[in-house]
């Protein structure tokens, strides 16, 4: 799948336009804050009007050579900006070095861990939401196919991403129920969980009613484990709703219904229960406040950077890589148009 970084139309340096500035530096190895195309005169016009003085607008605007290069510049140094605080939120899993002249780097390969990899999956899919990527070719419905497909392999792995935000965040051991699919698979998987952690006991499998037995996944992407013994606090269990969708967000809330659903498949239950919602955009005031009425915490994109750049390799992270193994298979065949010429990359 080729595609290209269509040209800014803003002097805005959110992490929409990071990701673009990061995928374009991961496929040519590394790229200095200008190689992003930018529309000079809507930029330039946005520019004055959200950042430029009020009493100094009509004099920019007649001094187009000079509003254009201090555009131009603070789109550089807000995406250098950027680029620092994503780097101190991941640590040694930001996969990308920034030079002293201001370029950007992709680590080597083995420098890549699998959050890394789960990162930039996640830029990408900024990217494209943002509609900053246009995927080339000429047929439509081929592209569409394709899309879709990268599309659902994301959804996939951002359950395996909000897991171990949430366990990054809290400290706890993540347990991805992104792999049950069926009755029999959830009942393994919390059997197993439950004599990890030494706490708990699953109800047996012939008891489950039908609605209960039909969901495969409890209605739960993820479990996180927090506590136990040695640990200071009570040990609890967090229940996490993941979603990549805009839309119905409601629906992942974990809220006390969705606590008491699940609080059916335990004779014993593990610990006291929690709920999490982790979704992949920006903070949103309206989701939070629904969240915080239902009593479940929420995870928003620089949450789930803080929680992924606290993870450290272990016997769990296992479970990640695997995932982001599946995805590389998905992003094999993307190339990068980029003046005139096309980019692979050397992940795969």
């Amino acid at each position: 799948m080729r595609f290209s970084i269509l040209p800014l139309l803003t002097a805005r340096t959110d992490a929409d336009v990071l990701a673009c500035w990061e995928l374009t530096a991961f496929f040519l190895g590394e790229a200095s804050a200008d190689v992003l195309d930018v529309d000079e005169q809507q930029a330039k016009a946005w520019y004055i009007r959200r950042i430029v003085d009020e009493s100094e607008q009509a004099a920019y605007e007649d001094e187009d050579e000079t509003a254009i290069g201090e555009m131009l510049e603070h789109i550089k140094g807000g995406l250098r900006q950027r680029a620092r605080e994503h780097r101190e939120l991941l640590g040694d899993h930001y996969p990308f070095s920034l030079n002293n002249d201001g370029r950007l780097v992709r680590k080597n390969r083995d420098q890549l861990t699998s959050i890394s990899l789960c990162y930039l999956a996640l830029q990408f899919f900024r990217a494209l939401s943002a509609g900053y990527i246009e995927i080339l070719g000429n047929n439509r419905a081929a592209i569409e196919v394709e899309t879709r497909q990268w599309r659902s392999a994301f959804a996939d792995l951002f359950e395996y991403i909000a897991g171990y935000a949430v366990a990054g965040d809290t400290n706890g051991a993540p347990y991805p129920t992104g792999s049950s699919r069926s009755a029999g698979r959830l009942f393994a998987l919390l059997t197993v969980m439950c004599a990890k952690i030494g706490a708990g006991r699953v109800l047996p499998l012939k008891y489950w009613n039908t609605v209960a037995a039909e969901t495969n996944d409890g209605r739960v992407d993820c479990l996180v484990h927090v506590g136990g013994p040695g640990m200071p606090g009570p040990a609890y269990l967090t229940l996490i709703g993941a979603t990549v969708q805009r839309d119905n967000i409601d629906a992942k809330i974990m809220g006390p219904e969705r606590l008491h659903f699940f609080a059916q498949f335990f004779q014993q239950q593990p610990g006291a229960f929690r709920g999490a919602l982790v979704i992949h955009r920006d903070h949103h005031q309206l989701t939070n406040d629904k969240c915080v009425r239902l009593n479940c915490s929420m995870y928003s994109y620089l949450d789930v950077l803080t929680g992924i750049g606290k993870i450290r390799p272990n016997r769990f992270i296992r479970q990640m890589d695997a995932a982001a193994r599946h995805l590389l298979h998905e992003i094999r065949s993307l190339e990068l148009f980029h003046d005139e010429e096309v980019h692979g990359h050397e992940l795969v």
